[in-house]
């Protein structure tokens, strides 16, 4: 089983799933990127939140 911290690193880490897409945006047209741009950082912002919530209900919990 992956450790939390390896989830994290693999989605928003330096070579991560997430932060890649992010480097693509760049790739897109004007008038796609906005919209590609906006679901990446709720995606983003998703993995962030879920994987902070879980590591402060495992520090509570131990």
């Amino acid at each position: 089983a992956k450790t939390l911290d390896n989830v994290r690193v693999e989605y928003l880490g330096k070579k991560g799933l997430i932060t890649g897409y992010v480097k693509e945006l760049s790739n897109l047209s004007a008038e796609e990127r906005p919209l590609i741009g906006k679901e990446v950082n709720l995606a983003k912002q998703e993995v962030a939140g879920l994987t902070e919530a879980r590591s402060k209900l495992l520090a509570e919990q131990a």
